[in-house]
């Protein structure tokens, strides 16, 4: 690992130092410090550039929020988190099935302006079946999502023809690969994926590499790795504040601390979390109702119901008129979960069969989900919630091993 003090504060200068390490093989962590100066880690890629933790929730301790600097970005607590997870205490929480937040995605105004000046059919077919992809995705219909991008990766990777457009395809492809692939336990498959994006090509649009970076952060956090995923989104957030890029800025903040919130750092999660709501300030974009949703489940991991209660109404009312069907779902389970721990048990039971009520895909992973969360609740109404187990579980091993934490939580619950 290679520490690199940059002095210069052109954005120009320090973009093509990040490209030129690229470039030569180095995988590269960027950090802005309090003092507005840069320092950029290097670290060759030879293993590969994700460690893959998927040991559990971890206590870090010690973390000082005087390290956080309101005005500019947040700044690196790279060895405060490394030392707390060193002294860490390991804790499995047996409360609600939470699953990950989709990632946001600019992929179809990054591609819809080339595609429409694009006379290529073959190009529109790979657009369309990478669309595809994506629709499985959002109804939870993962297995079929896999199939079909592995099969486009493999058409894509025989390709003779060099178009920015199918490199963007090839990238998106990947990452969705695997993300899914991590969601199903195939660490190494998904690994793998996550790599070929920074490993095959030479992103030379910053917008795109932080997405990248801010999918990769998004997977680091699905395993566990959550010191790999700060250090992911990190980097993006480099480049939204560059570009000036508040809506993403916030929203990539807003990760950070729901990953503090995660590690036990409420505090620190809160004060980053209200600042990303603050720089957004009265106007609307596209990532308004999720930022509300991830303060809710910055209060709701530091077990403050009540507030995330709130918090979730809103992104709720927000999410109203939106088309993902998907999202409004997670927000009513985080709702009725938020209910439960509150101890209105009715009023969460009724929400989580609404919930269900809503999912079109059945056998899903988000169907499993809900019906393990009703199965709780009516076991703490001293219902029969054996079905909703039995279904439950039934669900997760056509997607799960037997030692996944999810079945083992499902038996648990059962067995109560």
């Amino acid at each position: 690992m290679y520490d690199v003090e940059i002095t210069t504060k052109s954005d120009d200068e320090i973009l093509s130092l990040i490209r030129a390490y690229q470039q030569q093989g180095y995988q590269v962590w960027l950090q802005k410090r309090c003092s507005d100066k840069f320092l950029m880690q290097a670290d060759y890629n030879t293993q590969g550039v994700l460690d893959l933790d998927n040991s559990g929730i971890f206590k870090s301790q010690n973390v000082d929020p005087k390290q956080f600097n309101e005005p500019s970005v947040i700044c690196s607590l790279r060895k405060n988190v490394e030392d707390g997870h060193k002294t860490s205490t390991m804790e499995i929480k047996d409360t609600m099935l939470i699953f990950p937040r989709k990632t946001q995605t600019d992929l179809y105004s990054l591609l819809s302006p080339k595609l429409n000046s694009e006379r290529e059919d073959l190009v529109k077919g790979f657009y369309e079946q990478l669309k595809e992809a994506l629709h499985l995705e959002q109804f939870g219909q993962v297995k079929e999502s896999i199939a079909l991008l592995t099969n486009l990766i493999n058409e894509l990777e025989n390709q003779l023809i060099d178009s920015q457009i199918l490199h963007l395809i090839f990238v998106e492809s990947l990452l969705t690969l695997g993300i899914l692939n991590a969601q199903i336990m195939k660490y190494s498959d998904a690994k793998m994926c996550l790599e070929k994006c920074l490993r095959l090509f030479v992103i030379k649009d910053q917008i795109l590499l932080a997405q990248i970076y801010r999918k990769l952060g998004h997977y680091s956090q699905s395993v566990f790795s959550y010191q790999k995923s700060i250090d992911y989104y990190n980097q993006a957030l480099i480049i939204y504040e560059i570009y000036n890029l508040t809506p993403e800025v916030a929203y990539t903040m807003m990760s950070i601390a729901v990953i503090y919130s995660k590690v036990n750092q409420f505090e620190l999660a809160q004060k980053i979390a209200h600042h990303a709501l603050e720089i957004t300030g009265a106007e609307m974009n596209k990532h308004t109702a999720s930022l509300y949703q991830m303060l809710g489940e910055v209060y709701y991991n530091s077990e403050n119901y009540s507030e995330a209660l709130d918090y979730f109404d809103t992104s709720y009312d927000l999410k109203s008129s939106s088309p993902d069907a998907q999202s409004r779902i997670r927000t009513i389970n985080y709702i009725a979960s938020s209910c439960f721990h509150l101890g209105e048990y009715r009023k969460a039971q009724e929400l989580f069969e609404v919930a269900l009520s809503q999912v079109d895909d059945q056998n899903s992973l988000l169907e499993a989900q809900l019906l393990n969360n009703l199965g709780i609740t009516k076991s703490a109404l001293k219902q029969d919630s054996k079905e909703e187990f039995e279904k439950s579980l039934k669900i997760f091993l056509q997607f799960y091993p037997q030692n996944h934490p999810s079945i083992k939580r499902v038996l648990r619950n059962d067995s109560h």
